[in-house]
């Protein structure tokens, strides 16, 4: 440690050459040190070594494979090396690790827009645009130049007049300009074509892919105080998820009649949509025990007093196959008591997530979220992924939520399953870019979109003595 931290020094002044002789020392003390590999990588980086920079940031990936820093780095010198395609693949798992970095979205995309993937860069850049995103406004810039190179300069327009609108202080804002002001004459003009393009970010270089994960690295972690409690008081449907109400345990698919909304009872529950599948989750009780043997035939379903067009699926919750999401807090506030959390989290998987057909998936999340381990039925893998988290820095509940409830929804199910997610906490938001209102709109959104999601938020700290 003590040659490792002496490398450090030396990486602070530029002294490149001291630092690599510092961490091949550390290294050769112990081989596994992957913080040291890391360092090594870059120091090669800056020296223009770029083979040996690979082979370091290839080595930590090998003894860590969860470190989303390892695989930008490795990223970083494929571009360098001209090796665009497993560029592309190392920025890809770097975000699927961490994937609401916006600097990791902004690699992942300039990396696609390189390796000439335009539909990609353009996804990327409409992924990134759904969340807070002022220090990478320029994704919308790669965008625009991947919409030039498919020969649809309107959609260029568009996202260069959103780089603008986002970044107008940007050394690209010129260029933007310029671009804009090129298409708008061109509509102007009754002429069939027009030769105008997008204004290309400058080829891929050492130096420039340089200065571009330099930008990258400058990560200043935000610090915003959460609206939750302000937001849900103006929001009607944050109401009706907070107020209690039965436990769902059944789940029926109903084809109903697109009537728009209804007039329910006072102290009623209502079902309003405007889809033409729902699907109702209900539980049903007998003096106060759960009758678990119900059958389509048991139940009556009424929509405004009339039965639905069709009854499609009659489902016990506990008999589909279960799709879990857990989140975990990972915040500096837990860390008395994490080895307990991460031993609470790993039976709760081991009890929950042993049927044959059951995936489930482990995030950690602080400042930002870190997917510990997708989804897979191999609960080994998924308490590794739980043992691989570390607490630091504050809570973002919210945007955690958000992302959980999302990657939920967003899985293609050939049959029906029970969606679940699992948060483990123990306190309040305080840096999510999105608010508890948000958080719930989004989870209300992805279910009315999938027929068997189902989606619950409730505000509740778990404390452990």
């Amino acid at each position: 440690k003590e040659a490792y931290t002496r490398a450090l020094r030396f990486l602070t002044k530029d002294d490149l050459n001291s630092a690599v002789e510092s961490l091949q020392k550390a290294i050769s003390l112990y081989p596994n040190y992957v913080a040291a590999h890391n360092a090594l990588g870059y120091a090669y980086f800056q020296l223009n070594e770029y083979e040996q920079a690979r082979k370091e940031f290839a080595q930590s990936i090998q003894l860590d494979d969860h470190l989303s820093s390892s695989y930008l780095n490795l990223g970083r010198v494929q571009l360098a090396l001209g090796q665009n395609s497993a560029a592309q693949a190392s920025m890809e798992k770097a975000s699927s690790i961490a994937p609401l970095d916006q600097h990791l979205l902004l690699a992942l995309a300039y990396a696609q827009y390189v390796n000439h993937d335009y539909p990609e860069t353009i996804k990327t850049a409409k992924r990134a645009h759904t969340q807070s995103h002022p220090e990478t406004a320029i994704v919308h810039y790669y965008a625009a130049a991947s919409w030039q190179a498919l020969n649809d300069l309107h959609q260029a327009r568009d996202e260069l007049q959103t780089f603008l609108a986002e970044d107008p202080q940007s050394s690209f804002a010129a260029a933007a300009q310029r671009a804009v002001a090129q298409i708008r004459a061109a509509d102007e003009r009754p002429a069939p074509s027009v030769a105008t393009s997008v204004p290309a970010r400058e080829s891929i270089t050492a130096e420039s892919s340089a200065q571009g994960q330099e930008a990258l690295q400058d990560l200043r972690e935000k610090q915003q105080i959460a609206e939750a409690e302000a937001e849900g008081s103006n929001c009607p449907s944050c109401d009706a998820l907070n107020q209690p109400g039965p436990d769902r345990s059944a789940t029926a698919n109903v084809l109903a009649p697109t009537s728009g909304i209804r007039e329910s009872k006072p102290g009623a529950w209502a079902l309003r949509s405007t889809v033409n599948e729902v699907a109702v989750f209900f539980s049903a009780t007998n003096n106060g025990r759960s009758v678990t043997n119900l059958a389509q035939e048991d139940v009556k379903i009424l929509d405004d007093h009339k039965p639905p067009a069709a009854v499609l699926g009659f489902h016990s919750e506990s008999d589909l196959p279960l799709r879990l999401g857990l989140l975990i807090d990972t915040s500096a506030s837990v860390q008395e008591r994490f080895s307990f959390e991460q031993n609470a989290a790993i039976n709760f998987i081991n009890q929950v997530a042993n049927g044959k057909d059951d995936l489930a998936f482990v995030a950690g999340f602080s400042n930002s979220i870190v997917l510990a381990k997708d989804f897979t039925p191999d609960v080994q893998e998924l308490a590794h992924g739980v043992h691989q988290l570390v607490p630091v820095g504050g809570t973002a509940i919210w945007d955690a939520i958000t992302f959980a409830a999302e990657k939920l929804a967003e899985r293609q199910e050939a049959r029906p399953v029970a969606r679940i997610l699992v948060v483990i906490s123990d306190g309040d938001d305080n840096t999510s870019s999105g608010t508890l209102k948000q958080a719930i709109e989004h989870g209300r959104t992805e279910r009315s979109h999938r027929v068997h999601g189902q989606y619950s938020i409730r505000r509740r700290a778990v404390h452990a003595e």
